[in-house]
């Protein structure tokens, strides 16, 4: 295909150059109207026929004087390595879709688009809990109930791991308003000690009770598809929580107010109550299947944790941690080639967190925090603690077969006290990955991929949702 175009690029040149020679030559002599002669076509000459004014002819089209391969042959070696060492990708993949083909035939899998959202949805689903990294296996049961005009919906969930985990919500919502109230219990989150320059050796782990209720409200504007996103969303919330800080529960790590026992002295077993307000916009404007491989999204978010109203407290109005105000800003984006798409992504995330008072009692969980998923993915969960965070990620992703692609990432990014005065480019800790994804037509099924880090491999896995 590329030699067919690169010879019609040569021949149109050729065209267009005779074209002027004959112009140039007419306007020497005389300003006579040039008339093109169009001779008898003849079936053995294959060349363009001579025309001056580029208007119709009756001499047959160009065609190339062989057959052309499909690619020639330089380019075929250049691909050579490549295809070996794709070939055992290449046979799960006419297996994977060998079997995929079968189920497409049996109905099993649909073969329309996506259908659009009934206003019934099921009444009970069962999930996976979605509770972090390093949290065990567990499962999540969510009910709604019945979706009925003018009348507020509301849901609750729990989930639960064999970590001991859990997390219960229940919510009612009517039109852009919702109501909710949330607990979470999570007994062994791990931490190092804040800051960057942490050792690997400071290792401990606490818990965190957190209780929480409040009000949302959000608008957006309706999605071009049902397939795509809202370009524009706004979200305001409020409401009180409580927040209280435990001994870690792992018996295998040690407890952090033996590792830290200045951290624990001001916020070990003290209920911290506040009331937290906030807003965020968003802006959306990413396309493409089976991953989003254009456009872009934006989000500017800004959350309050002031001391708590006596008449909204959870437990008490009394006010015994840091009062702070946290902003972030999240954007990525997406530029693509080719019909398969190769995609390439930078993604670029800050977190500023200004504390107004008692930032002796800043609690553990309210820190900025980078590993695992949170960023830096080659670094073990909660491995970097501060207050302000700097994060960029940049991946490529490229199709392997109809089946499968494969995306390589680079992250780099670091935690700070300030981090419009601390950032420095030496200061950024660095992780590398990548993931076998397996794709259909429309999106992303789930992947596997590892990512390195100077302090060892970590192994990720996903079904489902992988963007």
């Amino acid at each position: 295909m590329i030699s067919v175009v690169v010879a019609l690029l040569i021949v149109s040149s050729a065209q267009l150059a005779s074209v002027l020679e004959a112009s140039a030559d007419a306007a020497a002599t005389t300003p006579a109207v040039a008339t093109a002669t169009v001779g008898s076509p003849d079936p053995g000459n294959s060349a363009p026929a001579d025309t001056s004014d580029l208007g119709p002819t009756s001499a047959p089209p160009w065609n190339p004087p062989r057959a052309l391969a499909r690619r020639p042959a330089w380019e075929q070696v250049m691909l050579l390595p490549g295809r070996i060492v794709s070939l055992p990708l290449s046979g799960l993949g006419y297996v994977t879709r060998a079997t995929m083909l079968r189920f497409e035939d049996s109905g099993l899998i649909p073969m329309g688009s996506r259908a659009v959202p009934t206003p019934h949805p099921r009444l009970l689903v069962l999930q996976l809990p979605g509770l972090g990294d390093r949290t065990g296996l567990g499962g999540a049961v969510q009910l709604r109930s019945p979706s009925v005009s003018y009348l507020p919906g509301f849901n609750a969930r729990y989930a639960a791991t064999l970590l001991h985990y859990n997390s219960a919500l229940l919510g009612a919502a009517l039109g852009p308003a919702a109501v909710q109230y949330g607990y979470d219990w999570r007994p062994q989150d791990q931490f190092y000690g804040v800051g960057t320059s942490t050792s690997r050796d400071s290792l401990a782990d606490f818990g965190s009770q957190d209780e929480f209720a409040g009000g949302i409200l959000h608008w957006a504007t309706s999605p071009d598809s049902v397939l795509s996103h809202p370009h524009l969303s706004f979200r305001a919330w409020g409401g009180p929580r409580s927040l209280v800080t435990r001994t870690g529960r792992d018996s295998k790590e040690v407890s952090y107010q033996a590792r830290f026992p200045a951290l624990a002295s001001a916020t070990l077993d003290r209920r911290v109550e506040h009331l937290v307000y906030g807003g965020s916009v968003s802006t959306d404007w990413r396309s493409g299947r089976p991953h989003w491989s254009h456009g872009g999204r934006v989000t500017i978010a800004a959350e309050r944790y002031d001391a708590p109203l006596q008449a909204l407290a959870l437990h008490s109005s009394q006010s015994d941690g840091a009062q702070f105000t946290r902003y972030s800003v999240e954007t990525e984006g997406a530029i693509s080639f080719m019909r398969d798409p190769r995609t390439i992504r930078l993604l670029v995330r800050v977190t500023d967190q200004t504390v107004g008072s008692g930032r002796d009692h800043f609690l553990l969980s309210d820190l900025s925090r980078l590993g695992g998923r949170d960023g830096l993915a080659g670094f073990g969960p909660g491995r970097f603690h501060d207050l302000d965070l700097l994060h960029t990620r940049l991946m490529y992703v490229f199709p392997l077969a109809r089946l499968f692609e494969l995306e390589l990432h680079s992250e780099w990014g670091a935690v700070y006290p300030d981090v419009w005065k601390d950032a420095t480019l030496a200061s950024l800790r660095h992780s590398f990955g990548l993931s076998l994804r397996a794709r259909s037509d429309a999106a992303l099924r789930g992947e596997l991929g590892f990512d390195v880090s100077p302090e060892g491999l970590r192994i990720r896995y996903a079904l489902g949702g992988v963007e």
